[in-house]
C-alpha cells in the first residue's frame, strides 16, 4: 500500500510541475487551467491517503470517499484532455493562417521583415539612417518565415537598433511596401509596441539620429507616405486606447 501511495503521489508531483513549466513556457491561460487542474488531482489523492491513515474512517465511508474521488478525477482527466486537444487545434490553426498571410506577403517582393512603432507623449521614434536621406521608423534586419517568433523576433531587433527594451507587441498596424535603389523589394509588417522607458541607445554604424515627431510636425511631411499612413493609423488607435501606449 505504502508503494503504491508513493508513486501515485510522485505521478501527481511530475504532473504538476510538467503542467507548471508548460505555464511558464507558454504563459496561456489554457496551460494555467492544466495547471490547477493537475492540483485538484494531486489534493485528491492526498484526500484519499488523509481518509484512510489519518482520520482511520470507517470502511462504508472509506468506501464512498473513494468511490467520491473516482468519480471526481474522471471528469477532471477528460477536462485535461480536451484542454491539450483544443489547445492543439487552435495552435495549428493560427500557424495555418501565418503561413497563408506569409505566403500573400510574399507575392511580388524579395522579403518580408518586422517595423515597430514607438510613441511618446503624442511623438513617434524615427531614425536617420547613414544610407538613406528619409526619415523611417524602427525595423528588424530578421527576414520573416513560416517558423518566425515575432514577438522574439521584434525583442531583439529593438534591443539591436535602438536599445530599448519590448514589452509587448501592442497592436497590429498594416503592412507596407518598400523598394531599394539595388530594385530588392521588401514588405514590413507593422506593430505598436510597448517599451520599457530608458535612453536611445542607436547603432552608431547605421544611424545618425533619432527623432520624436508627432503628425502634426513639419517635419511628418518628410516621411515616407506608407509611413505616415501607419503612423495615423497608431494615432487613432491611441486615440481610442489612451492607455495603450
Amino acid at each position: 500500500m505504502t508503494t503504491t501511495i508513493l508513486i501515485s503521489f510522485a505521478i501527481h508531483i511530475v504532473a504538476i510541475f510538467w503542467c507548471l513549466y508548460l505555464l511558464l513556457r507558454y504563459k496561456t491561460k489554457l496551460w494555467l487551467q492544466c495547471f490547477f487542474l493537475s492540483i485538484l488531482l494531486s489534493s485528491l489523492n492526498g484526500w484519499k491517503y488523509f481518509a484512510q491513515h489519518v482520520l482511520n474512517l470507517p470502511e462504508p465511508i472509506l468506501s464512498f470517499t473513494f468511490l467520491l474521488s473516482v468519480f471526481l478525477k474522471l471528469p477532471i482527466f477528460v477536462l485535461i484532455i480536451w484542454i491539450l486537444i483544443n489547445d492543439s487545434i487552435v495552435q495549428n490553426k493560427k500557424k495555418k493562417e501565418w503561413t497563408e498571410f506569409l505566403e500573400k506577403l510574399l507575392k511580388g517582393v524579395d522579403f518580408v521583415k518586422i517595423s515597430m512603432v514607438i510613441e511618446r507623449d503624442g511623438k513617434f521614434l524615427l531614425l536617420e539612417s547613414k544610407f538613406a536621406e528619409e526619415l523611417d521608423i524602427p525595423g528588424n534586419d530578421e527576414l520573416v518565415t513560416e517558423k518566425t517568433d515575432i514577438t522574439k523576433s521584434s525583442r531583439r531587433g529593438l534591443k539591436e537598433k535602438t536599445g530599448l527594451l519590448l514589452i509587448k507587441l501592442e497592436h497590429y498596424l498594416g503592412v507596407f511596401g518598400k523598394e531599394f535603389d539595388d530594385g530588392r523589394k521588401v514588405r514590413f509588417i507593422c506593430y505598436l509596441i510597448q517599451t520599457k522607458h530608458g535612453e536611445i541607445g542607436l547603432d552608431k554604424k547605421v544611424y545618425n539620429d533619432y527623432y520624436w515627431i508627432s503628425p502634426n510636425d513639419e517635419k511628418f511631411k518628410s516621411i515616407p507616405e506608407p509611413v505616415q499612413v501607419i503612423l495615423l493609423r497608431a494615432q487613432e488607435y491611441l486615440n481610442k486606447n489612451p492607455h495603450a501606449g
